[in-house]
Formats: structure tokens, C-alpha cells, sequence
């Protein structure tokens, strides 16, 4: 793959689990350099994290407050596809099966000129266009000084 940071959001994925049934979720992904930290939500928050050892070829760990795993993760150069095994253990047990994880929506730092869909201080969702960007904070007409951060997971944007 590539030194550049990859970041996807709301991935697609299907777990083929040992006992039969499968189940789909979705995950967020960020790949930089031969590092892969794949992140999702199932009654809590999980992240695998781990390292590419072969080109295409992930071995992973989790990490949650309740659970711990091992994993792997295969990916062909330019294919939006990662396949692997993982096994989970939780305090009262433990689960394996197969994973199929697509990559989709692929994030980008927004540039001078890009609409943001935000949320309001009063909850209520605001579409705005960027003005500027100065260290890492964005300005718009409606909203000034916004650090990256704080748009980061779940901002949406579009050059319309």
C-alpha cells in the first residue's frame, strides 16, 4: 500500500461468526504507512489495531474494556476489500468466525470552498461553506474557528 493516511467511515462489514449466523455493522478504518486501526461500536467501543506484515497482510489486536482478540486482515493492492479471521474472548467467553470488511467513504480534510453539514449548539444541523482554513480550525461565514477535531467523525461535505 502507501505512506498516505487512508481514513474510511461507516465501512460495511459482514461477520461469517463459528456458530452460524452472520452479522453486519459498520466500522471506521484508518490506514497509515503499515499501521491499520479498524474501530466500530457493539455494546461498546472496540479498536483493532495492528501492523502490515507482509504487503496486504494485517495482524491485529483488540482492544476494549471488556474484551481482547487477535486477528487478521488481507487486502490486494488497489482492491476495496479486506478478508480475515478473528477470535474474541470476553470474560465469560469467547466467539470466532470470518470477516469481510469494505472500504467505502473515503475522508478528506475539507478545503477552502467545501459545504459542512454541522451541529449546532442548539442541535440543529447546519449547512455552511468553508472560507478558510487556518492551524487545523475552519471558518464560514455562520461558525468561526471550528478545530478539526471536533468535525472529524461525523461532518459531511461536498463542493456544490
Amino acid at each position: 500500500m502507501s505512506d498516505v493516511m487512508e481514513i474510511y467511515k461507516n465501512c460495511p462489514v459482514i461477520d461469517y461468526l463459528s456458530d452460524g449466523p452472520k452479522k453486519a455493522y459498520t466500522c471506521d478504518i484508518r490506514i497509515e504507512g503499515k499501521k491499520l486501526v479498524l474501530s466500530y461500536f457493539n455494546r461498546e467501543h472496540v479498536i483493532w489495531e495492528g501492523t502490515e506484515e507482509v504487503p496486504g497482510h494485517y495482524v491485529l489486536k483488540a482492544k476494549g474494556e471488556n474484551v481482547e482478540g487477535d486477528a487478521t486482515l488481507h487486502r490486494f493492492p488497489k482492491s476495496t476489500i479486506l478478508e480475515g479471521y478473528w477470535t474474541m474472548n470476553f470474560g465469560v467467553g469467547s466467539i470466532e468466525g470470518m470477516w469481510r470488511v469494505t472500504l467505502k467513504n473515503p475522508w478528506r480534510e475539507p478545503k477552502k470552498g467545501d459545504f459542512v453539514v454541522i451541529t449546532s449548539e442548539d442541535g440543529e444541523l447546519v449547512r455552511c461553506k468553508i472560507t478558510g482554513i487556518a492551524k487545523r480550525h475552519i471558518k464560514s461565514k455562520d461558525f468561526e474557528d471550528i478545530p478539526f477535531s471536533d468535525y472529524g467523525v461525523s461532518w459531511e461535505y461536498s463542493r456544490d
